[in-house]
């Protein structure tokens, strides 16, 4: 389920920070990140010494400009400060955390990354592989503030905003949706609203933790990325 969501400050240069919020052990943190000034990959770091370090979910990200950061909270995570830094020109980003998320190396499937052009609002359907999968979208624009709402697919229906971040000094902008699909099936296109700008999106699931005392499903595809430029498909 999704617990909070904290959007990283407006004016963001070559990076920034965020403050994590109260959190439980066991949490999954997801940290989508916004270079304006060139395709480098950031680094992400926080003063959570004893904790889990920070890793990317797609491992070939920063060829875009976009990358996506993930972190499973432990015992001294809260009111820790997350550190970002290496951008160019500008940035944006913002921390969501999920509760319920299976461990790794099965916390994540079926990611799919696009490069957009402008006018270009979906992204196709996936099949989880786990009944009460969050289903996910991030949509990151490196050279305009778009103001992306109104998500919907097949199922769910609706998908949930749960934080947007535009950098109004240094046009760029960040946003993430998400909700639950209660039983394992094809989501249907993922839609949504946005003013017209050429962007980076990412859809994927997270996987739900298993019940306790029912047979583990089998492995999710956890690395496997692909990669869609302008509606051209190769797996990684």
């Amino acid at each position: 389920v999704h617990v909070t969501s904290v959007p990283g400050g407006d004016g963001w240069t070559t990076g920034g920070t965020i403050v994590i919020p109260t959190v439980e052990v066991g949490d999954f943190l997801l940290l989508p990140l916004t270079n304006k000034g060139a395709n480098a990959v950031p680094t992400v770091v926080d003063n959570d010494v004893t904790g889990n370090v920070w890793a990317r979910i797609e491992g070939f990200s920063g060829s875009t400009g976009s990358s996506i950061w993930y972190k499973r909270a432990t015992a001294a995570t809260s009111g820790k400060t997350i550190t970002v830094s290496g951008m160019t020109t500008g940035s944006a980003g913002g921390l969501s955390v999920y509760r319920g998320v299976a461990d790794e190396p099965n916390s994540f499937e079926n990611v799919v990354v696009d490069v957009q052009l402008s006018g270009e609002e979906t992204m196709p359907s996936f099949t989880p592989t786990r009944d009460n999968s969050m289903i996910c979208i991030v949509i990151n624009t490196k050279n305009a503030n778009i103001n992306t709402n109104t998500y919907t697919s097949t199922d769910p229906a609706v998908l949930n905003e749960r934080y947007e971040r535009q950098n109004t000094a240094q046009p760029c902008s960040s946003a993430h949706a998400s909700a639950a699909q209660t039983t394992a099936g094809p989501t249907g296109a993922i839609n949504w609203v946005q003013v017209n700008a050429a962007h980076i999106t990412t859809t994927f699931n997270l996987l739900a933790a298993e019940t306790p005392g029912v047979p583990p499903d089998e492995p999710g595809d956890g690395g496997i990325v692909l990669w869609r430029r302008r509606r051209r498909h190769r797996r990684r």
